[in-house]
């Protein structure tokens, strides 16, 4: 509902853009803002919940540990809430159009994504099954992968 209402309002602002004179709430500031959140609260989120669905369900076992899982989520939603209020007094990785979180922020969001690559790959590796599923090996995957393009961008 956070990056929705943002959103919203900056589509209000469209039509009369001087609707107020505070600087946090500028349309370039809130516009990052926006598209980080969409990424991070919007589409990590949902992946994650999909994939602590999708995991256990195909592995035929429970997940290795709900408060790694709790600790995710938590880590996650802060580096959010943290870097939406820092990007909304102009604090972000660079002065372009989408700029995004500082490192602190990133390091805070990275630990949240490696805490869900332990406790998916324990998961996995403790499956009832015999076969491991396409979709266990794409997630798995795709949680190493993000660390190294983070450091690599």
């Amino acid at each position: 509902m956070f990056e929705t209402s943002i959103g919203e309002y900056l589509w209000i602002k469209f039509t009369p853009p001087d609707v107020d004179h505070i600087k946090w709430l500028s349309f370039g500031l809130l516009r990052r803002v926006h598209t980080n959140a969409v990424f991070g609260a919007w589409c990590s989120l949902t992946m994650l919940g999909l994939s602590y669905h999708i995991i256990p369900k195909v592995s035929n076992n429970q997940i290795n540990s709900l408060k790694l899982g709790f600790a995710t989520v938590q880590l996650v939603n802060e580096a959010i809430v943290l870097g939406s209020v820092l990007s909304m007094g102009g604090i972000n990785n660079s002065g372009g159009e989408y700029g995004e979180s500082i490192w602190p922020v990133l390091v805070v969001f990275g630990t949240g994504m490696v805490l869900a690559l332990y406790n998916f790959y324990c998961t996995v590796a403790l499956r009832n099954t015999h076969e491991i599923y396409g979709s266990n090996w794409y997630i798995i995957s795709a949680m190493m992968f993000l660390p190294v393009i983070t450091i690599m961008a």
